[in-house]
């Protein structure tokens, strides 16, 4: 469920350090979330979009990350 709600494959969860376009992705930050409930109906209703998926630009994933997110925040941390 969490790799669902995150957007990401289990391959980028345990590989991400090895991964090229996940260099200098800050752990926190999962790029290609679109939130939980979106994520959740692209899994489950949606084909895949033609062109791939699209991942925000470091800058700005940088900066996000600096947020408290729903998974991570200085209440709870989930992983």
């Amino acid at each position: 469920m969490f790799l669902l709600f995150t957007a990401q494959t289990t391959w980028e969860v345990s590989s991400k350090d090895k991964i090229s376009y996940l260099r200098g992705v800050p752990r926190n930050v999962y790029p290609f979330s679109r939130g939980p409930a979106r994520d959740c109906a692209d899994f489950c209703c949606r084909p895949p979009p033609p062109r791939g998926y699209v991942m925000k630009p470091l800058a700005e994933l940088r900066v996000w990350s600096k947020t408290e997110t729903i998974w991570e925040n200085r209440h709870y941390v989930c992983c």
